[in-house]
């Protein structure tokens, strides 16, 4: 996280699947930008971890017509993909809302390598556990 006088993000992913392989993807963050650019973007998985996803509760709703699922290195459902960077794309979209527990929205640049949910709350965490690591801005 870096200081910032607007909200942005910078991602970067790298799988080994050639389905993904390395993608990244910068956003400054606008309402219509966020609705264009970003929320579209759907989540993907594993087709390999599926199983043992499910047996920890996790993805239930997830299926062929809702999730971009990959297998080895092939997308099983290419015709649901609206963007060719989307999964880094979701992402970053994983990273604003993460973000969001913060409570009011971030003025920084946040930069994501192979991030994850554990990780950003982490990020939150350690920013705020000193008040000399941020200020409030004025409304």
């Amino acid at each position: 996280m870096l200081p910032a006088r607007r909200r942005e993000f910078f991602f970067e992913i790298d799988f080994a699947s050639a389905a993904i392989g390395r993608q990244s993807f910068e956003f400054a963050f606008t309402r219509q930008g966020f609705r264009r650019e970003i929320a579209p973007a759907r989540t993907f998985g594993f087709f390999e971890e599926a199983e043992q996803l499910r047996a920890a509760g996790y993805g239930r709703g997830a299926d062929l017509t809702n999730t971009l699922v990959v297998k080895a290195d092939a997308l099983m459902n290419p015709g649901l993909q609206r963007f060719e960077d989307e999964f880094v794309r979701h992402k970053i979209l994983d990273a604003i809302g993460d973000l969001a527990l913060a409570g009011a929205p971030l003025l920084a640049r946040f930069e994501g390598r192979r991030s994850s949910h554990a990780l950003n709350n982490q990020l939150l965490r350690t920013l705020f556990s000193d008040p000399a690591n941020y200020e409030l801005a004025a409304a």
